[in-house]
């Protein structure tokens, strides 16, 4: 139950995930001193690979997903790899990366 615990503050809190009715949120804040933060999780039977630094975020999609970041819309992504960066004015869109 610990661990479990743990798990959740680091995912939930740093990683900043909000699993919404029809879409995940990710708005991370990872403390000054982590270099990452890197999970793996199932939603609606699709596994997503996140990989949180402090100015980037990766996704690794195995299937189709409904994902917002911070503040914006959430966005239809389908399998496959997405990275998106913070800037002062907040992420970037998602944009595919060729693997």
């Amino acid at each position: 139950a610990t661990a479990g615990g743990l798990w959740q503050a680091a995912v939930m809190g740093f990683g900043g995930l909000v699993h919404g009715s029809d879409h995940l949120t990710l708005d991370p804040r990872l403390p000054e001193v982590w270099e990452r933060l890197r999970f793996p999780i199932r939603s609606r039977g699709v596994k997503v690979v996140i990989d949180i630094q402090p100015e980037r975020i990766t996704l690794t999609l195995d299937g189709p997903a409904n994902i917002a970041l911070g503040q914006a819309a959430a966005s239809g992504l389908t399998a496959g790899r997405y990275a998106a960066t913070r800037s002062d004015a907040g992420w970037s869109a998602m944009q595919r990366v060729e693997e």
